[in-house]
């Protein structure tokens, strides 16, 4: 019977081979202008997802809790083009050239790397489920545990330095390039989510078609049994066991039964791992709708600002009209005023000249 360890997909016979294992595997580029401009500076430590209920490897959090330096990435060419170093940075505000580099680089690994692990988690819940002897099965599981622990440092990662990117900008002063690093952060932050929530699908995807294939194997071993011991089997061990041991006693399938109890045991572990996995992202979800939001507050702020403004140009402008028409009128009395008083002067003028010729 195989035995969850660490919380993880199952207690695999004997290690994967290299030959048999597919799952992502990269290097790291090894250049980042993005923070090669950045003064060193405290940081917060920030709250990862997966941790002591979570079903990764706890060494695997305390690296990324506690993170020794890392490579910068970049963008590169060659052979390592298409992996990404999604290593910790410090520092305050970048240039716009470097802000626009690690923009690229979340862009490239949510884009392409998340999604080969997705992918590929995928691939291997389906792998387990139609394995058809343990050594497969337990080679899927080792396999699935790896990939599942590169994701979850990998999503961990992701947003920690979105996080950052998001931090920096609303440092800034308010202005162009302020509103230009919003809109890209704005569209990371939508990518991301939209990966969290295709990977808490694949995951529920995966509990219910292992919930299915549970119950098929209890019913195997008890074909009367009624929902309520199907769920009663499935959800507590204990009455899980008591029901398997009757049902055992009561068998004339010894060999049958024996291996649909081990393989409904097998599938209770896959399920509490992946129950514990789609917390894991909620949690990793909910964490980014808050970022989303308080960047939705900031950018109201801003737009009642600029509204704020625009009413002041619109008063300024009626102001300075009102100003011209005074203007245009006073030059007009002006004139009327000169001509009016050029009359008086000719005709006075007229009348001298009239009068002294006489």
């Amino acid at each position: 019977m195989r035995q969850g360890q660490g919380g993880g997909y199952g207690q695999p016979a004997a290690p994967p081979s290299q030959a048999t294992y597919n799952a992502p595997q990269q290097s790291y580029p090894s250049q980042q202008p993005y923070y090669q401009q950045q003064q060193q500076q405290p940081q917060q430590p920030q709250q990862a997802y997966g941790g002591a209920a979570g079903g990764y490897d706890r060494r695997q959090q305390d690296q990324y809790d506690q993170p020794p330096p890392v490579q910068p990435t970049g963008r590169q060419n060659g052979a390592s083009h298409e992996a990404y170093e999604m290593g910790h940075v410090n520092g305050s505000q970048p240039t716009m050239q470097g802000f626009f580099d690690e923009v690229f680089t979340l862009r490239e690994a949510l884009e392409k790397q998340l999604s080969a692990n997705i992918s590929e988690i995928d691939t291997l819940h389906s792998r387990i489920l139609n394995a058809t002897d343990d050594n497969a099965s337990a080679q899927a599981h080792a396999q699935l545990q790896d990939v599942s622990r590169q994701t979850t440092s990998l999503t961990n990662n992701i947003k920690v330095r979105i996080q950052r990117l998001n931090d920096e900008t609303n440092r800034m002063p308010p202005g162009g390039d302020q509103n230009t690093r919003r809109t890209q952060i704005g569209a990371l932050k939508k990518k991301f989510t939209d990966a969290i929530v295709r990977y808490q699908q694949v995951e529920k995807t995966a509990r219910d078609k292992n919930r299915q294939k549970a119950e098929r194997q209890f019913r195997i071993v008890k074909p009367d049994a009624t929902q309520e011991e199907v769920n009663a089997a499935l959800s507590d061990p204990s009455a899980q066991s008591q029901i398997f041991s009757q049902a055992l006693v009561n068998s004339n399938r010894y060999g049958d039964a024996r291996a649909a109890y081990k393989e409904t045991q097998t599938r209770n572990e896959d399920i509490k791992q992946i129950e514990r996995t789609i917390g894991e992202l909620a949690q990793l979800f909910n964490e980014m709708a808050m970022m989303i939001e308080q960047q939705d507050e900031q950018v109201k702020a801003v737009e009642v600002q600029a509204a704020g403004v625009e009413t002041d140009m619109q008063n300024a402008g009626q102001q300075i009209h009102k100003g011209k028409l005074s203007a245009i009128a006073a030059r007009k009395k002006r004139w009327i005023c000169f001509i009016i008083l050029l009359i008086i002067l000719i005709i006075v003028a007229i009348v001298l000249a009239v009068h002294f010729t006489r």
